[in-house]
């Protein structure tokens, strides 16, 4: 495929994923402008992946509402620490390249994953390349939050297939074992 293709259809099915992981927890999610989000000191996280024609990095900005509405123990919520939610948006930052690299995994393009990072309570504006990056904004049940994908290709084609194959043996999160 293309590069101009590929970068469009990785940045589709970016966005596809971001709408997955909220609705898979029960969140209302729809998308939002850009002007809604005050981005500069709510806590974010980072992860990395690669194949060999390109390098990714996904970003998601979540405020403390956002975190607090989607941890997994709501029981606990008013005495959670914030060494918990940072550990829960590296969870969430997990998530959401699982499900992306699902959906490229189907057109036959594999990627390496690195591990999450994250700023909480720093000023995460400087923290990527603005030039590269393109952001899309959602509200998460009336919280503005959000999710950017920043890409960095290597060749004038990627390896990705323009058709996904069904298959019902992996399902996102899944883990495989190598003996």
């Amino acid at each position: 495929m293309n590069v101009t293709q590929a970068i469009e259809l990785i940045r589709t099915l970016f966005e596809q994923s971001c709408t997955e992981l909220f609705e898979s927890m029960h969140c209302n999610v729809e998308p939002a402008a850009c002007n809604d989000v005050e981005s500069a000191y709510i806590p974010a996280a980072y992860i990395d992946a690669g194949a060999d024609d390109f390098e990714l990095l996904l970003t998601l900005r979540l405020p403390l509402a956002a975190l607090t509405m989607t941890y997994p123990i709501q029981d606990q919520i008013v005495s959670i620490d914030e060494s918990e939610l940072e550990d829960w948006i590296l969870e969430l930052s997990n998530r959401l390249l699982g499900l992306l690299k699902a959906k490229l995994m189907s057109r036959d393009c594999r990627l390496n994953t690195g591990l999450p990072s994250h700023d909480f309570g720093e000023d995460t504006t400087q923290s990527i390349n603005q030039c590269e990056y393109i952001p899309y904004y959602y509200k998460l049940d009336e919280e503005p939050i959000e999710m950017g994908i920043t890409l960095e290709t290597f060749s004038e084609t990627i390896a990705i297939e323009d058709d996904a194959k069904e298959d019902d043996s992996a399902q996102a999160g899944d883990l495989d074992f190598f003996f």
